[in-house]
């Protein structure tokens, strides 16, 4: 399970759209709730979920991210209040989150923008926090595949980490012996 996380208008669903059906619409309508797409590769699939960025919605969110082994924190490279945002979603995650969770983040809508110091600047404190940054566009499609690949590279390993759970018959409760 993967969580999108960000302030609203981000693009968070534009990156699903973009990663799963390689599809851009600049006319999507606002996320209400949340909605779950399926990504399919030859190691796993990953149940993407997407969250409204709207704060009445903010409530909702660890309903999504609870249970989550990846997240993707998306902020918008041209609003520096999305990034703030940011700051308090990477901090709803370690606070709430699996403890195992690997979280990103994502500038997205670099097409719109060149790289300045501001931007470089987010990307080191992000680094600076442990996390993987990444600048993206949705649009353009620049670096999605890449996010969601090594996202899944991760997860394979951590998957792969995991302790194998043995089924023990003797814990299921005894049957009695008249029947079925």
């Amino acid at each position: 399970k993967v969580v999108l996380l960000g302030a609203q208008a981000t693009g968070k669903t534009s990156l699903i759209l973009r990663a799963c059906d390689n599809l851009f619409n600049d006319t999507l309508s606002t996320t209400v709730g949340g909605s779950c797409r399926y990504l399919k590769t030859q190691e796993l699939t990953l149940e993407i979920w997407d969250t409204a960025g709207q704060e009445r919605y903010q409530s909702l969110a660890p309903l999504y991210y609870r249970s989550a082994l990846g997240a993707i924190v998306v902020y918008d490279v041209f609003d520096q209040e999305s990034f703030s945002r940011a700051k308090y979603w990477i901090q709803q995650l370690q606070e709430n989150g699996s403890k195992d969770c690997v979280i990103y983040v994502v500038g997205n809508k670099i097409d719109l923008q060149k790289t300045d110091d501001r931007l470089q600047g987010n990307q080191k404190l992000v680094q600076q926090m442990g996390y993987k940054h990444f600048f993206a566009s949705a649009k353009t499609g620049q670096n999605v595949k890449e996010i969601f690949q090594s996202l899944k590279d991760e997860l394979v390993v951590l998957k792969l980490r995991q302790p194998k759970k043995n089924f023990d018959s003797s814990k299921l409760p005894q049957k009695d012996q008249k029947g079925c």
